[in-house]
Order: structure tokens, then sequence, then C-alpha cells
């Protein structure tokens, strides 16, 4: 992790330029040149945090079955952008970047988990904007374009319940088969939410915020695949006593779903708008057990349950968000089906 910049030996393996390779990286260019068009500008170099984050997924790929420390990804970046910005800016990149690597290996699609803490302040922009528009282009990275995946270690049983502390161990359902983006379809709207860049000069930090925050956006014109949520309680469904995402339990709840849908055989279950879709059927259950124990909140509404499925599970869809947020709002409302619900308890001892 100590290398310079594109010196180890899997930067000669990576294949295309840099957004090619990399779609999430094209599209984080795209977003960021829309902020700072609207704040007045970029104050750190924003193809080196890119080359950084693509240098990182590079290393994550070869060690995707024991990739380090989300501490040692962030002392990398540290290392080589010296620049708070920047390196907010290259963790938002690398994080939704693993979400899209094809068949991600358990270990790996958990580090890209944890790099949403090294995200703060005008990087949570990024980040959400990032999000949707990777998903609005469906951008697939293929591990290939880094040399692809190293074997299964053969001691990778022993390691499980260290890696993925769950009652039951399983491997996360496949990402889905997406398009991969091109740079002639990148996301180009404006996505300016009152972002703002800090200035950092090394490791004498400095908060002084420049750029006016424009008050007359228009919340409706925001770019497509950027879904404007006014308050982030709105987005979570786990939350902390403060209104924060809880990390942890969010965490422990995706391995507890996954682990449910892996045993029942439904990782590569599509969810739509139906109501005897399994996966619909069964997240309705767990939404009540969560709620029995007061991990949500009793006003939680459909889509903080969607974006659970989609977002945290990368779970594939078969119908509209809106289709599906409706669906889940009428059975979050109805009676659930008291069969799943004994066995989902089950999950929970």
């Amino acid at each position: 992790m100590g290398d310079p910049l594109d010196s180890y030996p899997l930067s000669k393996c990576r294949q295309g330029t840099l957004f090619q390779r990399n779609p999430v990286c094209a599209l984080c260019y795209d977003i960021c040149i829309g902020i700072g068009n609207e704040s007045g500008g970029i104050n750190f170099n924003l193809l080196k945090s890119l080359r950084a984050a693509d240098s990182l997924c590079a290393y994550l790929v070869e060690n995707a079955w024991t990739p380090p420390e989300v501490e040692h990804c962030q002392r990398w970046l540290e290392e080589h952008l010296q620049n708070e910005s920047a390196i907010v800016c290259a963790s938002a990149t690398v994080a939704i970047s693993i979400m899209h690597i094809e068949n991600a290996p358990e270990p790996l699609h958990k580090l890209g988990y944890q790099l949403r803490g090294l995200i703060y302040g005008g990087g949570n922009y990024i980040y959400d904007n990032l999000s949707s528009a990777a998903y609005q282009h469906t951008a697939t990275i293929d591990p290939s374009a880094y040399g692809g995946f190293p074997n299964k270690p053969a001691n990778m049983e022993e390691l499980t319940p260290i890696i993925k502390p769950a009652r039951r161990t399983t491997n996360a359902p496949k990402q889905p088969k997406r398009m991969n983006a091109t740079h002639n379809n990148q996301y180009n709207g404006p996505v300016y939410q009152g972002c703002t860049f800090f200035n950092t000069t090394n490791n004498n930090t400095t908060n002084n915020y420049y750029g006016h925050v424009p008050t007359n956006i228009d919340s409706s014109s925001s770019a497509p695949g950027v879904r404007p949520e006014k308050d982030s309680r709105n987005k979570k469904l786990f939350l902390t006593p403060d209104g924060d995402e809880d990390f942890t339990r969010t965490e422990e709840e995706r391995n507890r779903f996954l682990n449910y849908l892996s045993d029942h055989h439904l990782s590569q279950r599509q969810i739509d708008c139906s109501r005897d879709n399994p996966i619909n059927k069964a997240v309705v259950c767990f939404y009540a057990k969560w709620k029995h124990l007061k991990y949500v909140r009793p006003q939680t509404g459909p889509a903080p349950l969607l974006r659970f499925l989609t977002d945290t599970c990368a779970l594939q869809r078969a119908a509209e968000d809106r289709a599906i947020s409706a669906i889940l709002g009428k059975m979050l409302k109805s009676d659930y089906d008291p069969d799943i619900f004994y066995d989902v308890c089950d999950y929970f001892n």
C-alpha cells in the first residue's frame, strides 16, 4: 500500500484509458465539474484524485479476497494526495466503484461499504450524486480491466467468520449484469446541491469555504438519476439517536438479510412491483421485526426500505423504483405473512 502511484505490478495489467476502464471515474469527473462551476472552481487536482482512486481500485482487485483495512486505504490516499478534498473525492469514487465491480467477492464488497465512513462534508454530495448517477447509467466495472480477481485462498473458509460476523456465512449475491457506461453518455446534468470544496494545503488545513451557495436552484431540475432528498433521515433505514446513519446496524442487518436470501435460494431473484415476490414479502417481515426491536423508526416509509434493497444489498430490479416503492408502501400497511415472519425471526436468535 505504500508504493508510489501507478508503480505496483498490477498497473501494467490495466486495460484502456481511465474513463474506459472505470466509468465511475468518468461520472465523478462530470459531477465535480458541475459542482465546481456552481461554487467558483475546484481547489484540488481532480484528475490526480481520480487516478489515485483508479490505482487503489486496481490494488483492491488484486487483493479482493484479503483487502487491506479501511484505515490503510485512507493512509495510502493521504500519502498520494495530501489534500483533504481530493482524498474525500477519491474515497467516494473507490466506494462506489467497488459496488459496481462485477461479482466482487464479499470481503471486497464489505470494504467498499466501510469506505463510506471516510466521506464527510462536501464529499457527501459527491457520494450521493455519484451513487445515483452510477445506477442511472447502469455502470459496470469489469474486474479483468484491472487484471482480474485472484483465486480464492484455500483457507478462505477459516477466514470467513472474521470477515463476515454473522450467524450463517455465505457469499453476497452477484452484482447485476449492467451495460458499460461510455464517456459519450456520461452524467452531465446540474448536480450542485450546496456543496463547496474546502481549501487544504498538505497538513495545514483551513476550513476556508469559498463560492456562493445558490438559493434559486429548483430541486425539480436535478440531473437524471439524482433523487432530491430534503432530509437525510429519509434516505437511510437504520439511524442513530442523532439522526445519522447507523453503519454498524446497517452492516449487521445487511448480512442477516443476505443470509436469509441465500438460504432460501433467492439471491439471484429480482425485486419487482408484485405482492407475491418472495423478496418483497421477506423484507416486509424483516421490517416488522426491525420495528419490533426498535431498529427502525415507526414513521419509516418505503423509500429507505427500497434503498436498503438496492444500494445496500445490491439487488437487481425488474421494475421502476416508483412502482416498487408503491407496492412496498402498501405491503407495509397490510398484514405480513406469518409463516415467513416466524422463519425470519429465527435469524435474530
